[in-house]
Order: C-alpha cells, then sequence, then structure tokens
C-alpha cells in the first residue's frame, strides 16, 4: 500500500501543479458517501502520508462516526489542501442533522465535493437518494452543483459476466479463456459502457428531482485480470492504466474550469 500510496501524493502534488492551482491558496474537498461506500480508501488513495490516514471499513457497522480533517500543507508550497472525511448520513438517523451541523463547524466553505458510491450499484440507491435530499434541503442546489460523483470498488465491477440489459451486442461464442488480447477488448467495452450507462441513469435521476444536470463522474479502485497471470499496476482499470490520474485531472478540471476556484459557502447557502 506504501508504494501505491506514495505515487498518490505525487499524482497530486503533479496535477495540482500543472492546474496552476496557485491562484488560489487552500483548497477543501469533501467526500460523502454512504457506510462502506469507500470513502476512506478514496482518502488514503489521494494523500497516503506513509501510512494509511483515514481508517478503512472492514464491516459495514464500522464507519467514520465524525467529520474529520485531513490538513495536507506540504503537497504545493503556499497551498493548503484539506480532505474531509464525513459520516454516512444514510445510517445516523437521529443524529444527522447534528453532523450537518459539524459538517457545517468544520468546512465552512467547500471547494469540491466527491460523493462516493459503489460501482456495482446500478442506479441511485433509496439510501443515496435519501442523503442526497437531506444535502439539498440544509445546502441548496448551489451545493449539488459542486459534487463530483465516484463510482468506488471499480475493480471489483465483474466484466467477464455480460449483462445482457446493460452490455452491447458482442460475438457469439466468447473467446477462448486464453485469448487474451479479445478478452482484454471485451472487459475494456464492458466497463466503458457500463460507467456511460450508469452516469446516465444517476443524472437522469438528478435532474428529475433537483434539477440538476450533467454531474461529472469518475472511478475509483484497483484492477486485477482474471485472464492473465501479469502483475497488474496498482492503479490499473480495463480502461485506463491509472485511474488516480485520470480522477485527480478531473477533479482538478472542475476546481480551475468549472468553478475558477471558486468556493462555496455551507453556512451561507440557506
Amino acid at each position: 500500500m506504501y508504494k501505491c500510496g506514495q505515487r498518490a501524493m505525487n499524482t497530486l502534488k503533479q496535477v495540482l501543479t500543472d492546474a496552476k492551482v496557485g491562484y488560489s491558496k487552500d483548497i477543501q474537498i469533501v467526500v460523502l458517501g454512504k457506510t462502506g461506500a469507500g470513502k476512506s480508501a478514496l482518502i488514503n488513495s489521494i494523500i497516503d502520508l506513509e501510512k494509511e490516514i483515514a481508517e478503512e471499513s472492514a464491516h459495514v457497522e464500522q464507519c467514520t462516526d465524525t467529520v474529520r480533517l485531513y490538513r495536507c500543507s506540504n503537497i504545493i508550497p503556499g497551498v493548503n489542501v484539506t480532505v474531509v472525511d464525513t459520516p454516512g448520513l444514510q445510517g445516523i438517523h437521529q443524529q444527522e442533522q447534528l453532523y450537518i451541523q459539524e459538517m457545517k463547524s468544520k468546512c465552512q466553505e467547500v471547494t469540491l465535493i466527491l460523493y462516493c458510491m459503489n460501482m456495482t450499484d446500478r442506479r441511485l440507491t433509496n439510501d443515496d437518494l435519501g442523503a442526497m435530499k437531506k444535502l439539498h434541503q440544509a445546502f441548496g442546489s448551489k451545493f449539488l452543483e459542486r459534487v463530483v460523483f465516484v463510482l468506488t470498488f471499480a475493480n471489483k465491477e465483474d466484466c467477464n459476466k455480460r449483462i445482457d440489459n446493460i452490455d452491447e451486442p458482442e460475438p457469439d461464442p466468447e473467446p477462448l479463456d486464453d485469448d487474451e488480447e479479445a478478452w482484454a477488448l471485451i472487459v475494456r467495452k464492458r466497463f466503458t459502457n457500463r460507467i456511460k450507462c450508469r452516469s446516465k441513469a444517476i443524472n437522469a435521476s438528478l435532474n428529475d428531482i433537483f434539477h440538476v444536470k450533467n454531474v461529472p463522474f469518475s472511478v475509483a479502485g484497483t484492477y486485477k485480470s482474471q485472464h492473465n497471470n501479469r502483475e497488474p499496476t496498482c492503479m490499473a482499470l480495463p480502461d485506463r492504466e491509472n485511474w488516480l490520474v485520470d480522477f485527480l485531472s478531473l477533479c482538478c478540471h472542475e476546481i480551475k474550469e468549472k468553478h475558477k476556484f471558486t468556493k462555496f459557502g455551507l453556512n451561507d447557502s440557506k
């Protein structure tokens, strides 16, 4: 984990430098999602400081129980990058208002919001919809406009098996198991198409309910091929060599090009 985490730190530094993030003296990134959605794993992938800084849930019952801030002042000279880990709003019931108030208190301003959901979920679950409604009620539509959806545990998406109502038509019969090139192409096409389908379905729900359009998507996870024995790159997925580079590039694009380094005030939203 250390080598991948150190690579993550170096990648974040390089991407932020390329984005000329020096126009802003601090960046606040809030990570949201239901319990077990991979929030802490994503944080560890971004800013691993020689060890795992956020405990990853071994069981769904274990979760972040308070708003935690991870400040990184040495990534870019003169720029403070703060990543905010939050409890799963879907599992706290009576305490949900307390955690929302804690968010307002600990991170008054937000540059970007990462909403994590498991890639194996085909669409927004009732828990996710409930959380989005709570956030919309607390912070308004401008909050949702800061969101980037992150499809986590993407390496667990089983593209070796076809999903009839999602995957596009393919040659029949399937290639032999030892035909690595043919299988790599099929798996890549299935993976890419499933990201597209989930993005479309979730954006349709967000538009219908909140009138928010074109929310950007990225994926997170490690990947190990089932059709060859070669040692995989720790950040590889079926359609990309390094998901972390793509993910951070998207985040920096949103911060720089879409939001122009501005921040959203949580306490000014209502």
